[in-house]
Formats: structure tokens, C-alpha cells, sequence
């Protein structure tokens, strides 16, 4: 978020778009994020099911 507020504010924006444009950053990848633990747990329990057969 921080990194994402100073590109933003070295880009001549203001402290609020900054602090905007971090925050936006940040709630994407944790939507990715657990996007992708998502995705891995209906894999690895489907790993598993098959194991047990």
C-alpha cells in the first residue's frame, strides 16, 4: 500500500488520490490472493478424495 501511495505522490497527486490509489492496490491482491486459496483448497481436497479410494 505504501509503495503503491509513493509512486502515486511522487506522480504529483494528492495525499487523498494517494492514499486512494494505495488502498485500491491493496484490496486487489488480497483479492488475489484468496482467489488463489480458493482455488487451492478445492484442489488439494479433491487431491485427497481421490487418494482415499
Amino acid at each position: 500500500m505504501s509503495a503503491s501511495q509513493l509512486k502515486a505522490l511522487n506522480n504529483s497527486a494528492s495525499q487523498e488520490v494517494a492514499l486512494t490509489t494505495g488502498f485500491g492496490v491493496a484490496s486487489l491482491v488480497l483479492v488475489i490472493l484468496v482467489l488463489v486459496g480458493l482455488c487451492l483448497s478445492f484442489t488439494l481436497r479433491f487431491e485427497n478424495k481421490n487418494l482415499s479410494l
